[in-house]
């Protein structure tokens, strides 16, 4: 395995035997104290799933969630604004339908 990021295709090896991914990631604005506390988070964190389909989730430093679960083949090496939506769409409907009560959360850095 070569990981050459979309730069595989200038290296004049395996012509037409990979494909570009894409992977996405979204994350809030800094929650607020309160809420931090509310949901019980102090500290920085990172889960990463045991699952193949799991989603890594993150809470940063600076008290922002960061959620990376969502991937597209872009064979022409560039990424669509439709895809960036797409994505961003992807992470707000999974945090409804595990974390409800955050379903009011934006995620303004897709």
């Amino acid at each position: 395995m070569l990981a050459a990021d979309t730069l595989l295709r200038h290296l004049g090896i395996a012509r037409r035997r990979y494909f570009v991914i894409s992977t996405y990631a979204s994350m809030s604005e800094p929650l607020p104290e309160e809420q931090l506390r509310q949901f019980g988070l102090r500290d920085e964190f990172a889960i990463l799933s045991a699952s193949a389909n799991g989603a890594p989730i993150r809470l940063t430093r600076d008290g922002r969630l960061l959620f990376r679960n969502a991937f597209t083949n872009d064979p022409k090496g560039t990424v669509a604004v439709r895809n960036v939506a797409w994505a961003r769409q992807t992470h707000i409907d999974a945090i409804k339908s595990r974390w409800p009560y955050l379903a009011s959360l934006g995620l303004p850095n897709s």
